[in-house]
This record gives C-alpha cells, structure tokens and sequence, in this order.
C-alpha cells in the first residue's frame, strides 16, 4: 500500500477535498444525526469556502492519496506551542488499514 500526503494549497485541491467530504460524511455521519444535519457541518466546515476561509486562519490542509487514488485528508493548526489536529478523515474502504496511525506519525515529525 502506497500512501502519500500532499499539501492542499491549490483550488483544485480544496475542491477535490470538499468533495471528498461530502462523501466520507454522508457515509458516515447521516445515520448518526441525518442528512440536515450533515448538509449543515459539510456547509460550515467541508465547504470551499469554509476551507479556504481555515487557510487564511493558519489551517494546513493534506490530501491523502492511497495507491494513487485520493482516500482522506487531514488539517491543523500551529497554535502558539502546540498543534492543533482540526480533522482527519478517509474514506470507508481505506478505515482499519493504519493509515490514520501514518497521519499522526507524520505530524508528530
């Protein structure tokens, strides 16, 4: 298994991550607390504009890549003496397989 984080600096890449989102959380999410409630939390915190506006916050956003393929990402925060990890998540069929535990060894480094 191949997995590679690229940094999200680009619109095209915020995009791919958004749209990532939607998928991840209305998997996930909506038979936990519905599909409004999700549409609301993609609209506030997964949105273009919701990511683009954490990036000028400071947020590092990474896509991550498994096998070539755009499975999950991550982003963070760098407050004063500490990081702040905001998000992680990927998608169903890339769960269980260590990649989250790759993210926090990567951002511990």
């Amino acid at each position: 298994m191949d997995v590679r984080f690229i940094k999200a600096e680009f619109e095209e890449q915020i995009t791919a991550v958004s749209e990532l989102a939607v998928e991840i959380w209305n998997e996930y999410y909506t038979p936990i607390i519905g599909g409004d409630s999700v549409r609301y939390m993609n609209d506030k915190f997964q949105s273009v504009d919701a990511m683009t506006a954490q990036l000028e916050e400071g947020y590092v956003y990474y896509q991550v890549f498994i096998d070539g393929v755009l499975e999950g990402y991550f982003a963070y925060q760098v407050r004063e003496d500490v990081l702040f990890l905001s998000k992680i998540y990927l998608s169903k069929g890339s769960r269980t397989k260590g990649v989250g535990k790759l993210i926090i060894h990567y951002l511990i480094e």
